[in-house]
């Protein structure tokens, strides 16, 4: 018995940690080549959906979904910039963003694990969604 909660554990949570440590990983190095940054951005909405779909795993694609942006806004050289110029009414608008797009991402990765057309057809919609939220929410001034 103790063996089998152990495997759903791995399989349920830290499979999905993994994948998105990878994500991350991998969209760091893309963000760095210039050309290849809308693949790069691309990944934290897409990743979820691939993987809900692939893996029928509903936990773990909302993990895929939520966790990958928090830590890409966590890494240093981008955090830096926040906590250089600490602004509270910067640092809400930042909360809201990324809850808008954890959401987002989350529920994406749920309807595809779904596997069905109508969810995943959602899900896409989804991650359409998470684009725009993602592009409208910087201020370009």
């Amino acid at each position: 018995m103790e063996k089998i909660a152990t495997r759903k554990l791995i399989r349920t949570v830290i499979v999905p940690l993994l994948v998105s440590a990878l994500i991350v990983v991998s969209s760091l190095t893309i963000f760095s080549h210039g050309l290849l940054e809308l693949v790069g951005l691309l990944l934290y909405p897409a990743s979820p959906i691939i993987y809900g779909w692939v893996t029928r795993d509903k936990v773990g694609a909302v993990i895929v979904g939520t966790v990958p942006i928090v830590a890409f806004f966590l890494y240093p050289d981008y955090a830096a910039g926040y906590l250089y110029d600490f602004d509270m009414a910067q640092t809400v608008e930042l909360v809201i963003f990324l809850l808008r797009i954890m959401i987002i991402g989350g529920l994406g990765g749920y309807f595809a694990s779904k596997r069905e057309l109508k969810f995943l057809i959602v899900a896409i919609a989804l991650v359409i969604l998470w684009f725009l939220v993602f592009m409208y929410s910087f201020h370009f001034h």
